[in-house]
């Protein structure tokens, strides 16, 4: 259906669909908006498959996330339940409510996928949910199964090494100093990245996220002037497995000319960007398999800062 479709039936629900669409066009992949979508118009029953947060949740955390979610969203003039389900996707809970801000009623699939994720499969419609469109999203819910290639039994996390200091092989990569400015270094897992709203590149990370098929294959070092530094500086070095040096210059070849080009500092084919609202731009470049990100608003310590990277 179009949105105008929607937008004769509820404006203020065709606004957000187009805020949400504008989002997911940005490719983020899967450290951005993790969900599908769809909507009746002539009923305004939405029905949508996410990825629920935590990214990762043990089987006894489970059933309490189910609770906490239903008992903040619920409405107390109207029972809720929650009842065991299993499907080809996972084992779970069944959860319905009416919704205490709009009143749509809300029936909640949320399961823990064999390799330990969580999936939420919800509907929402303002009014009656009739015995048809329950058996409907029911079967929308079982219709689901695991990627090709999925372990058939629980996966852990990948290791994340002390904390803070996820991939130290990464962080040794980024220097200690540049010039006169001391760092300080800490790396992260794509599994923590996603949906902890941690700031690591913005557009970098995100098309990272479109290039990789799980979270966990990202790895991501950082290294900022310590506490006693006043210059505003990022060093960043990104890894991505499964993607070699090829797939990286792929990617940034998808970057818009508009906002990137390619400039020669200090002898090296850098991807600059324009300059930000705060002056401050992006470089990178790609060595060995890795992405080099430099940000800062001073061009002389960007200099220095690619020089100082392997």
């Amino acid at each position: 259906p179009s949105i105008a479709d929607v937008a004769k039936r509820d404006p203020d629900q065709a606004t957000s669909l187009q805020v949400v669409a504008t989002r997911l066009r940005a490719n983020a992949g899967i450290f951005g908006d993790l969900g599908l979508w769809a909507m009746q118009p002539s009923t305004l029953l939405q029905v949508g498959v996410l990825a629920g947060l935590p990214y990762r949740i043990a089987v006894a955390d489970l059933q309490t996330q189910v609770q906490q979610a239903v008992a903040a969203r619920a409405s107390p003039l109207e029972a809720t339940s929650v009842e065991v389900i299993e499907l080809p996707a996972g084992t779970g809970f069944h959860a319905g409510y009416r919704n205490a801000t709009d009143l749509s009623l809300h029936r909640e699939v949320h399961l823990r996928t064999p390799n330990g994720r969580y999936l939420v499969i919800v509907m929402s419609l303002t009014g009656v949910i009739d015995p048809a469109t329950e058996t409907q999203f029911l079967a929308i819910a079982g219709s689901l199964t695991a990627l090709p290639g999925a372990a058939s039994g629980d996966t852990p996390a990948p290791s994340t090494g002390p904390e803070g200091h996820a991939d130290a092989a990464l962080e040794a990569l980024l220097p200690d100093s540049v010039g006169a400015v001391a760092l300080e270094k800490r790396s992260v897992n794509g599994e923590d990245l996603v949906g902890s709203g941690t700031q690591t590149g913005g557009t970098v990370i995100d098309a990272l996220g479109s290039i990789v098929s799980a979270p966990g294959a990202v790895s991501v070092a950082l290294a900022v002037p310590s506490a006693s530094a006043s210059a505003r500086l990022l060093l960043a070095a990104y890894g991505a497995s499964g993607v070699d040096e090829g797939g990286l210059n792929g990617m940034l070849a998808t970057f818009p000319a508009q906002v990137w080009s390619h400039q020669s500092i200090g002898g090296r084919d850098v991807l600059v960007s324009v300059a930000g609202s705060d002056d401050s731009r992006t470089y990178l470049r790609v060595v060995g398999g890795v992405l080099e990100q430099v940000q800062t608003d001073d061009a002389a310590l960007a200099q220095e800062a690619i020089a100082a990277l392997h």
